[in-house]
């Protein structure tokens, strides 16, 4: 992978998220600074086991740096992290799904157009 692509796993902090983060660090896929994690409480980030990943509760500035963003939240939340991130996503950005039973399309008009 692209030593500068940088990624962000929005609800990350999960089990599904870290599975995947801790995957693609042990890999050597990516470095821990291309790595960005999201979650909604702190306590869940003070939980991350990944030492030298950025963690922020703050899903607009995750998104903002990322060159991929990688949604991780359970299927009853993904509307709502949709909404939240839909105004800072630009059209370059590559939009991963891990929630079960999302499709694409739904993800592409909750989106908005050019995304």
């Amino acid at each position: 992978m692209n030593d500068t692509l940088r990624l962000a796993f929005l609800g990350g902090a999960g089990r599904i998220g870290t599975a995947v983060i801790g995957g693609l660090l042990e890999a050597g896929t990516v470095e821990p600074g291309q790595v960005t994690i999201t979650a909604r409480h702190q306590l869940s980030l003070d939980r991350c086991e990944f030492a030298e990943v950025k963690r922020t509760l703050d899903n607009h500035e995750a998104v903002g740096t990322a060159d991929v963003l990688v949604l991780c939240v359970h299927p009853s939340e993904v509307d709502e992290l949709v909404s939240e991130i839909a105004p800072s996503v630009k059209p370059n950005q590559l939009v991963l799904s891990l929630v079960t039973g999302v499709t694409t399309r739904h993800l592409e008009r909750s989106l908005g157009e050019g995304v």
